[in-house]
């Protein structure tokens, strides 16, 4: 993953993104979605799938 920015490679934050209506009567979710931050210039162009981020942390919270 790169930050089409800035160039920063190394880590980035992981955005959710919700839309819920909120009512008296019910909640219902519309929508959500997920995006990559880059840590240094909080850009989101960021060159990569964002579901490489859960693959690193199921990798590193696996024990041995």
């Amino acid at each position: 993953m790169n930050c089409q920015n800035c160039g920063h490679s190394d880590s980035f934050v992981l955005l959710l993104d919700l839309a819920i209506r909120v009512s008296d009567v019910e909640t219902t979710p519309l929508d959500w979605s997920f995006c990559l931050q880059c840590p240094v210039c909080e850009s989101t162009d960021i060159d990569g799938d964002p579901s490489q981020l859960f693959d690193r942390l199921q990798d590193s919270t696996v024990s041995s």
